[in-house]
């Protein structure tokens, strides 16, 4: 009988031992969500914090702002042709120059599209001082809608920071999905050059896909 007691307290240790091995809170050590051991309670990757590129929200991560064109299939005009100096350019400069291939693809919009009445540069003359350098005018069923383009413009391409005053902030979250910024890259490398669009700013903003930094 003593033999078959001892036999049934080993049964139930191993039976504890077994718990204790599926079960991590008794050990007092907390199994992190992507503990591979898990299987299937694997955290997804699109979940998961990096600390280098951290995902604030789900769609943080899926948002990719629209590519439009780069090089020669942007067409370039002739004015242009000329590559600016990229050592002594003034900010100035570089940002006319951004803003010639910004306004010389809208036409090309334009002529393709019956819908679109008037493309508009606004600093073509001279600098305005309004919150946006294009409007475009469209023809809708509800009327006319038109739309705010402000163009930033720089050197490389591997600039994701531009300045944005609280002027435009505040004029992006009035208009909303009728103020798109376009980002020209590699400004005065007519073979290299890169054209993209973030479409409605403020709401990429409200979504945490951009994010806004203070310098003092």
């Amino acid at each position: 009988k003593r033999h078959s007691i001892q036999e049934d307290l080993g049964d139930v240790e191993n039976r504890d031992k077994d718990r204790d091995s599926e079960d991590p809170r008794s050990s007092g050590k907390r199994r992190h969500p992507t503990d591979s051991s898990q299987g299937s309670s694997r955290m997804p990757d699109s979940k998961r914090l990096l600390m280098d590129n951290p995902v604030w929200t789900e769609m943080a991560s899926d948002y990719t702002y629209e590519e439009l064109g780069q090089g020669s299939n942007l067409k370039a005009p002739p004015e242009i042709l000329q590559d600016i100096d990229q050592d002594e350019t003034s900010l100035h400069e570089i940002g006319r120059w951004g803003e010639q291939i910004v306004y010389h693809y809208l036409l090309q919009q334009k002529e393709a599209d019956p819908s679109i009445m008037e493309v508009k540069w606004c600093n073509r003359e001279n600098e305005k001082g309004a919150p946006y350098d294009m409007e475009i005018s469209r023809k809708t069923d509800s009327g006319i809608v038109q739309t705010f383009i402000e163009v930033k413009t720089t050197k490389t391409d591997d600039k994701d920071m531009f300045e944005i005053s609280s002027q435009q902030i505040q004029f992006a979250q009035e208009h909303r999905e009728n103020f798109h910024i376009y980002r020209v890259f590699n400004a005065g490398d007519l073979e290299r050059v890169r054209l993209v669009r973030i479409d409605n700013i403020s709401l990429r903003m409200d979504q945490k896909q951009v994010r806004l930094w203070m310098m003092i």
